[in-house]
């Protein structure tokens, strides 16, 4: 509509309105302009629908790393004509599928006249590794039913890492993956590094291939020799990180505790000696595949001492 205020121009003498998509309903405005513009409604056509459009609702989403499920939210703007559906997938960036978040990939439906907002679910997967944040890619492609892609189509979600920092940065390690030094810097925490006999290096040089009983071959952790060093504490489960390891040797120390299952997940293993610790193991298939690496460890084990009172 031409707004009636147009004939507030008093000085105006000029005027050309032809082929729009404009309209008037009020008589003293249709009268103005056709005093100004003659026959200005006989060239005016009528206003072309809205265009449909899918877009994403922000270009930037985040989540904390506990934060479960990450929801990214599509909308249709303009048109609702007819059906309308729209494809979503995510893709990496520093973040990694599998280990930082579930990938996804899928389509977006929306029925004639349906206006509501859809969403787009991501699975985040917490995780004890100290790695800063991380980001990933959500995508929109191939709309369809007569809608096109808005703005913004491709978002980056940001995982907020949260967990506290351990007093060693493994981001600046380069010899060995993150996940590796991060591995190392558990087994030191969890076991009482400070207190070892020897801990040369040990979250102090961003060298880990030198760090006291560590030995490295093509960038990976292949042997840990820790033996009769003073650890004490629990193994944690994080050791399975170390994927390329060969030989583990931590016998004569006093470790307490139960040992974690996740020792299996390092089949490069093939030398192990836990003997003479305060260890144990109740899941059958440990208890076999410990049998099987390291007869008898069990047999040199005690109880954990009982703590000091004070």
């Amino acid at each position: 509509m031409i707004p009636v205020e147009l004939m507030n121009l008093t000085q105006l003498w000029a005027l050309s309105l032809d082929y729009n998509h404009l309209s008037a309903d009020d008589p003293g405005l249709i009268a103005w302009l056709n005093n100004l513009n003659p026959g200005w409604d006989t060239t005016q056509t009528t206003c072309p629908n809205p265009i449909s459009t899918l877009q994403l609702s922000s270009a930037t989403y985040s989540i904390t790393e506990d934060g479960g499920q990450a929801s990214i939210i599509v909308t249709r703007v303009g048109n609702s004509d007819g059906a309308a559906s729209v494809d979503y997938a995510t893709s990496d960036d520093t973040a990694t599928a599998g280990s930082d978040y579930t990938a996804i990939s899928g389509t977006l439906n929306w029925g004639d006249g349906d206006t509501a907002s859809k969403t787009v679910t991501i699975n985040i997967n917490d995780d004890s590794l100290v790695e800063g944040d991380e980001t990933l890619i959500v995508s929109l492609a191939n709309a369809t039913g007569g809608a096109e892609l808005g703005t913004p189509n491709t978002a980056v979600l940001t995982i907020t890492d949260n967990d506290p920092p351990t007093g060693f940065d493994c981001t600046t390690v380069t010899e060995i993956s993150l996940e590796e030094c991060q591995a190392l810097v558990e087994i030191y925490n969890s076991t009482n590094g400070d207190l070892w006999n020897n801990n040369t290096g040990w979250n102090v040089t961003n060298t880990p291939c030198s760090w006291y009983g560590i030995q490295c071959s093509d960038g990976h952790i292949t042997r840990v020799y820790l033996q009769y060093n003073q650890l004490s504490g629990t193994l944690p489960q994080e050791i399975e990180n170390l994927s390329y390891l060969e030989v583990l040797n931590i016998r004569n120390n006093d470790l307490c505790g139960m040992i974690p299952v996740e020792l299996m997940n390092l089949t490069q293993l093939w030398a192990l000696s836990l003997d003479y610790n305060h260890l144990s193991a109740s899941d059958p298939g440990l208890i076999a595949w410990l049998n099987n690496l390291n007869p008898g460890w069990e047999t040199t084990q005690t109880s954990c001492p009982e703590p000091s009172s004070f």
